[in-house]
């Protein structure tokens, strides 16, 4: 799932895609390399586990 198109927004927010390579601009390539989702991802994975408390646990 290669993103294809973006704006100044986005890139704020993601990096600048102009610089990435095809295969860094993959969705799910970013999703398990970027730093930027490192905290996004470890913050989900705890509320998926119930581990935040969001689950009254």
């Amino acid at each position: 799932m290669n993103i294809i198109a973006w704006n100044d927004a986005y890139c704020a927010l993601n990096g600048n895609l102009t610089v990435m390579s095809e295969r860094e601009r993959n969705l799910v390539w970013m999703t398990f390399t970027s730093p930027l989702s490192a905290m996004s991802r470890e913050t989900n994975g705890k509320c998926m586990l119930g581990e935040s408390g969001a689950l009254g646990s």
